[in-house]
């Protein structure tokens, strides 16, 4: 998706069994993409509607045969092009699987949250995947982000956290304190959608020390 709600091109050609994304590179309005379905309501493949800056997979485009197959956008009703598959290449397969990711939290130690606003986790989908990934700690929401993964394979986050959020944490901490708590549990929740629309979920977590309190 482009400026003045267009897609980059008229028509866009791939392989049989080829992973697409879709990048919405609109920096002021949310598109989407859904194929016109040879059948009311049936669509073949489809991404969700994201705001500028993101991006997803197009679902169920690599399970597609050769053809044409005409796509719009849900919320722009003029906003249309064509996906053309051609004869290289291979479907792949149906798939009821669901992916997996495991969730690791790397950061140890108290400072780098407070601190320098830092958090560091490993991911490792077993797929190409959608994700959205929250991590919190103490009850305190310190990120959210979204992330398209086109290949498997484990890889480092490193996510800045804002100010307020390093805020609240540390509030929290001042909270705890006086009550005796000896660590703070670091949390990071993944939700998954691989290129069929499987679904999934993955967590990690981390018990961080935190300093005495103060004596008077």
């Amino acid at each position: 998706a482009t400026f003045f709600a267009e897609y980059g091109a008229p028509s866009y050609e791939i392989d049989q069994g080829e992973l697409v994304a879709f990048a919405n590179r609109d920096p002021f309005l949310s598109h989407g993409l859904v194929s016109d379905g040879p059948a009311a309501g049936e669509r073949l493949f489809e991404a969700p509607v994201i705001a500028p800056k993101r991006t997803r997979l197009l679902r169920g485009a690599p399970f597609l045969s050769t053809g044409t197959y005409p796509f719009h956008c849900p919320v722009h009703a003029d906003m249309t092009a064509t996906l053309e598959v051609n004869a290289a290449g291979t479907p792949l397969p149906p798939d009821a699987t669901p992916p997996a990711a495991g969730v690791k939290l790397r950061t140890a130690r108290l400072a780098p949250l407070v601190k320098r606003r830092v958090v560091r986790l490993s991911v490792n989908p077993s797929e190409a995947t959608d994700m959205t990934l929250v991590v919190g700690a103490g009850g305190v929401g310190l990120r959210r982000i979204e992330r398209t993964f086109l290949v498997p394979g484990a890889r480092v986050l490193r996510l800045k956290l804002s100010r307020k959020a390093a805020r609240a944490l540390k509030r929290r901490v001042a909270e705890l304190r006086p009550r005796g708590a000896k660590r703070i549990k670091l949390v990071a929740r993944a939700s998954l959608t691989d290129v069929a629309g499987n679904p999934a979920a993955s967590s990690g977590s981390r018990a961080i020390p935190l300093p005495p309190p103060r004596r008077p």
